[in-house]
């Protein structure tokens, strides 16, 4: 299917001069990049990728190349002269919306590159690794890790999973690490207890959700140290943009890939806001004598009953209709999932245990619950921020019952819909009396960075809101004006 985009809302860089993007416009199509064989001709005139890798995508029903894609294409293989070499890797900059293809705009251009590699016959012996890739939780290390191991299917490239709870690596001998900073620290660098992990073959690191992983004060040294022992390309990839980010690339040598509006959900989410009262005592009632009593919603009810008649009003529109319900504590997922099954909504709750307690056990449990959510046994998932960045499933709904700590957050929560070119509904609740849970920091920024027609409950709220942010720019530019007088 073919991906369609406004390229207005692309830009693209090298060193911060702007490039074109290669085919901009165009449609454009894995098949029509791979490698010549028999009489066979690639009709984009570049013969990049093995007819086997591209198989792997057909099968996955992935076929048009999304913007993200192009961009570590041309990065990774169609490079000229107004760039830079073949001979010196250049890092990578993707900030693209959620549910945008970026997963596998590093992962096609690095399993290409192990298949070339093994194809080179001055390669004799065994491999080290090839490309190392990072991301902040497990849950997005093994999405990431599945996803490769579709693609290399068929083909000799070993991929390995280095994180908690999985088996410890027994050599060094494989193409790509998915990793997670503490697991691979046990193998590389100064706290290193087990088998070592080669690096002299290293030309990719990829920092998946950059913009958390850039701030990990655990990570940095262990990039740096990698950076002293190896000479390769550093991508990072994000929804959100964080100044910290800038910290791992070369400024002399990257490449920079922006898609859609930075640090905004994504305009194929619809956003819809619902007054609650958490303060109200709930409606729904009965449970203990068999007698439930649920009435109709009104606004500004307790926020279980909003999330109640909310749940029933989907279940209404017919069909398997997921939804994912957000909030910040475990013990609310808990409590929330439960009371829902006992009122005839059945749910799940899904979140990370502390590492001092993420046995085996709890893992193989949160992979069970995950499944009976994504083959449809279960249609509402209640989750916290564990499953807030990275996962692609199929939800049609995301439900914020509350507000996270960071408006970063809020993004990576709405973007679990609206994916894969699907469109989705975020419903997001709001009272503005219960700062704690609904921190109003975080709904200025929710409402400067949506641009829709807000309920009437929030009116005031987003006229201060953008009263201040004008102020705030208006003060922004008398300082750059006095600087520049005394220069």
């Amino acid at each position: 299917m073919r991906f369609k985009y406004d390229s207005a809302d692309v830009t693209f860089s090298f060193c911060r001069e702007e490039i074109n993007l290669h085919g901009e416009g165009k449609d454009l199509y894995f098949e029509d990049f791979v490698k010549p064989y028999n009489n066979y001709k690639p009709k984009s005139g570049y013969g990049v990728f093995d007819r086997k890798l591209v198989d792997n995508l057909t099968d996955q029903n992935i076929r048009a190349l999304r913007p993200s894609q192009i961009a570590t294409l041309q990065a990774t293989f169609l490079k000229d002269s107004t760039t830079t070499t073949e001979q010196h890797l250049s890092d990578f900059i993707g900030i693209s919306s959620t549910g945008s293809g970026k997963t596998h705009a590093f992962l096609v251009p690095i399993v290409q590159q192990c298949l070339n590699r093994i194809d080179d016959a001055s390669k004799n012996g065994k491999r080290t690794p090839l490309a190392l890739i990072f991301a902040h939780t497990n849950t997005l290390v093994e999405s990431i890790y599945e996803r490769a191991a579709e693609l290399v299917k068929g083909t000799p490239i070993i991929v390995k999973i280095i994180a908690g709870k999985y088996p410890d690596l027994q050599d060094t001998c494989f193409d790509i690490g998915v990793c997670s900073v503490g697991t691979f620290s046990n193998h590389f660098g100064k706290k290193a207890n087990k088998i070592l992990i080669n690096i002299k073959d290293l030309k990719y690191v990829v920092i998946d959700e950059a913009d958390k992983m850039a701030i990990t004060e655990e990570f940095y040294p262990l990039y740096n140290e990698m950076k002293d022992r190896a000479t390769f390309s550093t991508m990072l990839f994000s929804a959100t943009i964080h100044t910290a980010i800038m910290d791992f690339v070369d400024t002399n040598n990257y490449y920079e890939f922006n898609f859609g509006t930075p640090n905004s959900v994504a305009p194929s989410i619809k956003q819809i806001f619902c007054e609650v009262n958490s303060r109200n005592i709930t409606k729904i009632t009965g449970l203990a004598t068999g007698n439930i009593k649920v009435g109709t919603y009104k606004p500004g009810e307790h926020p279980f009953d909003a999330l109640y008649h909310s749940l029933n009003r989907i279940n209404s529109l017919g069909g398997s209709k997921r939804t994912m319900v957000f909030v910040k504590r475990k013990c609310v997922a808990d409590y929330i999932a439960q009371k829902l099954t006992a009122y005839g909504i059945k749910a799940i709750s899904v979140y990370g245990a502390p590492a001092k307690n993420a046995d085996n056990q709890i893992v193989e449990k949160r992979k069970r619950l995950l499944a009976s959510f994504i083959d449809g046994t279960v249609k509402v998932l209640v989750a916290t921020q564990l499953l807030t960045r990275g996962t692609d499933i199929e939800v049609d709904f995301v439900i914020n019952y509350d507000l996270p700590v960071h408006y970063s957050e809020f993004i990576h929560r709405c973007g679990r819909t609206g994916r894969n070119q699907m469109t989705g509904t975020a419903i997001t609740f709001v009272d503005l009396k219960n700062l704690q849970d609904y921190s109003p920091k975080v709904l200025r920024q929710i409402v400067l960075n949506t641009d829709q027609k807000f309920p009437t409950f929030l009116t005031q709220f987003v006229q201060n809101a953008k009263a201040a942010h004008k102020l705030r720019m208006q003060d922004y530019e008398e300082i750059d004006e006095i600087q520049q007088n005394k220069h």
